[in-house]
């Protein structure tokens, strides 16, 4: 009830079963290889050359925990964890540009 999903339209519209089980395939992912998913995620992100800085925002200390631990892991076998990603993501054709960046 205090997610961002719950309120947020431009978050709200993504919250379908086809992408919560998306999620999920990530989550075990990370947990199989000793992540959180925000390390999983926020690692992936940063390791496309294209992206020099993510803005985050965070609704609680324990994010912000998860936030620093992400960016202080060293994660192993990284170059296998990031195919796995490509390939839950890139199967269902995942990668699209968002129609607005900003809410209203």
């Amino acid at each position: 009830p205090n997610s961002r999903a719950n309120f947020s339209w431009r978050v709200k519209r993504f919250v379908t079963s086809e992408n919560l089980k998306i999620i999920s395939e990530l989550e075990t992912l990370a947990k199989n290889n000793n992540i959180s998913l925000i390390e999983l995620i926020l690692n992936w992100t940063y390791s496309f050359s294209a992206i020099e800085s993510i803005c985050i925002g965070t609704g609680s200390i324990n994010q912000l925990s998860e936030i620093v631990n992400a960016f202080n892991s060293d994660i192993q076998n990284w170059e296998k964890i990031k195919l796995k990603i490509s390939n839950i993501i890139n199967e269902r054709e995942l990668i699209k540009y968002p129609e607005t960046f900003f809410e209203k």
